[in-house]
């Protein structure tokens, strides 16, 4: 199994605001669709309901203890359960602030957003150990007519714990 974790977040960690983006960076669902396409996605249930629907070309996952099983959708009641029935496959980790807890120690790669701005956020990544991570790749966007704020892709992968 290969985890990693995708994210955009504002420059104090907000990542939603009343189950919704707080911002609308079109160059930003393009690299998301990009990078996730072919592999699982694996979201709470807030999560699964800020979506539009199913995302076309990968498998949607769900931690839920109350959801029940929907056509086109897994649903699991427990963060080992669904992590143990990944097998081989590629997943990803896409929100929300809870699951990111529960998965932040088992992922090895953070895809990350940081959007250049404050805004109006009632969700938060949680806190992380920022030393604990290695930058591995960068890509600057200014603001434009389309994205009314810059921001930057960044990969990160876990550093070495020597154990």
């Amino acid at each position: 199994m290969t985890l990693s974790l995708i994210v955009a977040m504002d420059q104090q960690g907000g990542i939603g605001q009343s189950g919704r983006l707080p911002w609308h960076l079109p160059d930003d669902l393009r690299y998301f669709k990009q990078v996730t396409q072919d592999a699982t996605l694996l979201m709470g249930r807030k999560t699964w309901e800020s979506l539009p629907g199913l995302l076309p070309g990968r498998p949607h996952w769900v931690l839920s203890r109350s959801m029940p099983q929907t056509e086109g959708i897994k649903v699991f009641s427990n963060w080992n359960d669904m992590r143990q029935n990944l097998g081989h496959q590629q997943a990803f980790v896409i929100g929300g602030s809870a699951l990111y807890r529960l998965a932040l120690e088992q992922v090895e790669t953070l895809f990350v957003t940081h959007v250049h701005g404050t805004f109006d956020c009632d969700v938060f990544f949680p806190d992380i150990v920022w030393d604990d991570w290695e930058l591995i790749h960068q890509e600057e966007h200014e603001a434009d007519e389309r994205h009314r704020v810059g921001f930057t892709f960044a990969r990160y992968q876990k550093k070495s714990s020597g154990r």
